[in-house]
């Protein structure tokens, strides 16, 4: 077995995991309001909307990828708009006591990790980015055992880059008090808001 190919596999997952765009900012907005676990859940969606695109790419399927370059105008306007509303009400998640003893009260992982892989994989441009690193790699011209190896890695590497940025975020935030975490909460949402507003306008460059 070609071990050091899970190990390319999981610096591929870390690499393409570390920027913080939209998904990045709900996961530390969830760890800080909701806990550590639900930005592990949260964060185990990305991984898991990444890997399913890095298995699209990995294994050439030309039909799956024909659907979303086909689709992609629905896919970013769905994406869009989810973006635009949970910015919006991040940005106006002001009382903070209200909003813990909410959570407690209701605090699915399920829905927090469903929620991050649907807005993950509603941004079918992410395959391109794989499908650029298994071209770099030469993975195409290795067997499919090795491709299955590359995309386990790339699992392995999203989910260790959202657990630690989880441990990191859970450790930090009880130095933040009302006012910094108000602020976090208004630059987490104007940030997803602004990627959802740019999402909508960029559907109309497509031809």
């Amino acid at each position: 077995m070609e071990f050091h190919y899970l190990f390319k596999g999981i610096l591929i997952g870390i690499s393409i995991s570390v920027p913080l765009g939209p998904t990045g900012a709900m996961v530390i907005q969830r760890t800080i309001h909701k806990g550590l676990p639900s930005g592990i859940a949260s964060g185990s969606g990305v991984a898991m909307g990444d890997t399913i695109y890095a298995l699209i790419a990995g294994f050439g399927l030309t039909f799956i990828s024909s659907f979303l370059e086909t689709h992609q105008f629905y896919f970013r306007l769905i994406g869009g708009f989810i973006l635009f509303f949970m910015g919006y009400k991040m940005y106006n998640s002001s009382d903070l006591q209200s909003i813990k003893e909410k959570h407690k009260k209701h605090n699915n992982l399920f829905i927090d990790f469903l929620s991050l892989l649907l807005l993950t994989v509603s941004n079918p441009f992410t395959v391109l980015i794989f499908s650029a690193a298994f071209t770099g790699l030469n993975i195409f011209a290795h067997s499919e055992s090795i491709t299955t190896m590359v995309v386990m890695g790339i699992f392995l590497g999203a989910l260790f880059w959202w657990f630690v940025l989880g441990f990191l975020v859970s450790n930090i935030k009880q130095k933040l008090n009302f006012k910094t975490m108000n602020f976090v909460n208004k630059i987490t949402g104007i940030l997803v808001v602004l990627v959802g507003a740019i999402a909508i306008i960029s559907i109309f460059s497509l031809k």
